[in-house]
């Protein structure tokens, strides 16, 4: 449907930070919903801070959203201690993004007093 929706109304419809988060919220297998989104409107769209953390909250796809997001926008898409947080209350699958996050980026990746707080909080981490 949104590709219908740009191809009728493309120049018309703008994709904003608030269109990219819902798609970064979205469960199921709409990651394809984003990369569409990233690909063909790409150059007028900014990864966020709250895109990485709308993303890093998903509970079926945020690990497949947060890998795409550092691909297409690696210079962008930059791992926060918000977006830490969100991954490490994400009690569904946030060890495994952990564990992405720690696999690409090692010791540059800052723990907080705030993100232990939420990985003691999460039985998953």
């Amino acid at each position: 449907m949104l590709q219908e929706l740009l191809g009728l109304y493309g120049d018309d419809i703008q994709i904003t930070e608030r269109v990219l988060e819902a798609a970064a919220k979205n469960v199921g297998d709409r990651i394809e919903v984003l990369n569409f989104l990233l690909l063909e409107q790409g150059g007028q769209i900014c990864i966020t801070e709250r895109i990485m953390e709308a993303a890093a909250q998903n509970t079926e796809t945020g690990m497949e959203i947060i890998e795409l997001l550092l691909k297409l926008r690696p210079d962008e898409a930059d791992i926060t201690e918000r977006v830490l947080e969100a991954v490490a209350s994400n009690e569904a699958i946030g060890d495994k993004i952990m564990d992405c996050l720690f696999g690409l980026y090692g010791d540059e990746i800052t723990i907080s007093e705030r993100v232990l707080e939420n990985v003691c909080g999460n039985v998953q981490l």
